[in-house]
């Protein structure tokens, strides 16, 4: 327990001599931070988006839901 608060008043006399440092590399974590969250979003969007392009290709193959595309491609040879 001694040495977390050792490490806690270390940390504090570096915050205390450089703030500004402190302050930048705070800024800089958060703004980290925010870019990495937003890139797991859009990878997470993007896999969400292709699972539902291979659900609704299943639905499409049992013959769930109509078959999309044009009506030319719906055209059977009767």
């Amino acid at each position: 327990m001694d040495w977390i608060f050792s490490q806690i008043e270390r940390g504090w006399t570096m915050i205390k001599d450089a703030p500004v440092l402190a302050v930048a590399l705070l800024v800089l974590g958060f703004l980290g931070g925010i870019y990495f969250r937003n890139e797991r979003i859009s990878v997470m969007d993007e896999r969400l988006k292709g699972k539902d392009d291979q659900l609704s290709d299943y639905r499409e193959r049992l013959h769930l839901i109509p078959i999309a595309g044009t009506s030319y491609s719906r055209l059977t040879n009767n």
